[in-house]
């Protein structure tokens, strides 16, 4: 590959505009606020308002089928066009049916149906592009690309929420939402269009094909998790995604629900999350590339579950902290969790299991976070009328269920931590910690 260095360090720059702009989109299409708020707004039953911003991990078992085609046509950038072009220029549907039907149940059905049909596409896709980066990123920079990259892509996050946000309240002063919903969707749409024109800029490169069926494909793809070190990696991922799914989608609902705050702390909340994480990006990929995945991995999982700690622990008289700390460390330490995730599954995976490999992290994940999804609906409904009064504070089921996040992700961090390196003279995340602050002193 070094032959194409130029094209890769050219292709990696455009990946840096593409994906800033593309976050745009995925703040309006996947933090759920924005899609759910037109469900309402469209006087939709409660069942698409919890179903829809959860189906686009529900269909995460269809990255096995991306997988299998990478392996049978040893291309990305023709299928990456076509599959991102669905997956954004489908909300154009929603956005014209709005112009002709309005307010109707017309307008509801176009709109499920091409979501539901834009995050199939998206299980697409997302492993066509992790398999297309993974080709491209250089070994010996791995860590600060990837950190530089969320550090972009986390800003236009904010961005388009913000700007999201702001359009809705403009015309909903002016009693014409469905202005701020055709405008949001139009946007979506245009940015498919200019994502997949970046995208034919990009480098890439025949890889070596395989005529193989579906059914072995599936034996070799979880074959491949014979061999302990990705096994143990898979597993790792697999329950943390797990036990985050049964407490964290329930942060919102506590802070309308129970602390009685409006919608607009949310906003707030999640702004101070894309700043600290936008603010710490490249300091976790500078750590990856100098010590190694492993004590990093340790270290933002654990304030992984400091922040959940909070959650559980903090009484709504103090909801300042949960509005501004909390979500200033969660950003942080979910940063680290989320380069960590890209930099392990990019290093330490051979290429010749890499097409099966992410296939099956991607499918075992969104099953996991399924499970999880069930599991808390259960305990809501089993646990719904819940009140206990002990020491300081009032316990809701909303409790129980961070907690059960707060000792899984303890429990998952100190134990499962996969089998993966440390480099230098770090070993774990508390030598890590020190490591770091003997640095920071000594300049």
């Amino acid at each position: 590959m070094e032959k194409w260095r130029k094209e890769r360090e050219f292709s990696l720059k455009i990946s840096i505009i593409e994906g800033s702009i593309s976050s745009i989109s995925v703040a309006i299409l996947h933090q759920g606020f924005f899609l759910q708020s037109f469900i309402i707004f469209l006087n939709g039953p409660d069942f698409w308002i919890s179903f829809i911003p959860n189906s686009q991990f529900i269909f995460s078992f269809l990255g096995i089928l991306s997988g299998y085609y990478l392996v049978r046509v040893g291309e990305r950038k023709k299928s990456a066009i076509v599959v991102n072009l669905v997956y954004r220029c489908i909300f154009i549907l929603p956005a014209i049916s709005l112009l002709i039907f309005g307010k109707s149940q017309i307008s509801l059905g176009i709109f499920i149906f091409s979501t539901l049909i834009s995050f199939i596409f998206f299980r697409f896709l997302m492993v066509i592009w992790m398999r297309w980066m993974d080709l491209l990123v250089f070994e010996d920079t791995r860590g600060r690309y990837l950190g530089i990259r969320k550090t972009f892509t986390t800003f236009f996050l904010l961005v388009g929420f913000l700007f999201g946000g702001y359009v809705i309240k403009y015309f909903s002063e002016l009693g014409r939402v469905e202005v701020a919903f055709v405008i949001l969707f139009s946007i979506v749409a245009a940015i498919g269009l200019i994502s997949s024109w970046l995208y034919s800029f990009k480098f890439d490169i025949k890889t070596k094909t395989q005529n193989i069926d579906f059914k072995d494909f599936l034996k070799l793809a979880f074959d491949s998790l014979k061999f302990k070190k990705l096994r143990s990696i898979v597993i790792f991922f697999m329950l943390f995604e797990g036990v985050s799914a049964i407490g964290v989608p329930f942060i919102p609902v506590q802070i309308v629900k129970n602390f009685g705050l409006s919608t607009e702390y949310l906003g707030i909340q999640f702004s101070i999350y894309a700043v600290s994480m936008t603010l710490s990006s490249y300091f976790w990929g500078k750590m990856l590339d100098e010590f190694g995945p492993r004590s990093v991995l340790q270290l933002s999982t654990l304030g992984l579950c400091l922040t959940m700690f909070l959650w559980f622990s903090v009484p709504k008289e103090l909801w300042f902290i949960l509005s501004f700390v909390e979500p200033f460390l969660s950003g942080i330490f979910s940063g680290g969790y989320e380069s960590v995730f890209m930099y392990v599954i990019f290093s330490e995976v051979r290429q010749k299991f890499k097409d099966y490999f992410f296939s099956v992290i991607s499918a075992i994940n969104g099953f996991a976070i399924l499970v999880g999804s069930v599991v808390s609906a259960f305990v809501v409904t089993v646990l719904e009328s819940m009140n206990l009064f002990v020491l300081y504070k009032t316990f809701k089921v909303y409790e129980v269920l961070f907690l059960l996040t707060l000792v899984g992700r303890v429990l998952i961090s100190l134990f499962l931590v996969p089998s993966i390196k440390y480099k230098k003279n770090v070993k774990s995340a508390f030598s890590l910690v020190k490591v770091t602050l003997g640095k920071i002193f000594q300049i």
